[in-house]
């Protein structure tokens, strides 16, 4: 089973949490990779990183 890692501004990290969610194939319920259930400070660093990027992304033509 694949053990998927946070990616944050623009680095895949170790998440500092020991749970993990299981990601199901719903047609089979076979388990195909595990991912972390990261703590608050995690996810807060990750919309920060986000809205930070955001204002230069924001600018580039579709």
């Amino acid at each position: 089973m694949v053990h998927l890692l946070n990616y944050i501004n623009g680095q895949w990290s170790l998440s500092h949490t020991s749970e993990h969610l299981a990601v199901v194939n719903p047609a089979t319920a076979e388990k195909l990779a595990q991912v972390p259930l990261s703590p608050k400070s995690e996810v807060e660093k990750a919309a920060i990183a986000a809205a930070t990027a955001f204002m230069s992304w924001r600018r580039i033509p579709p």
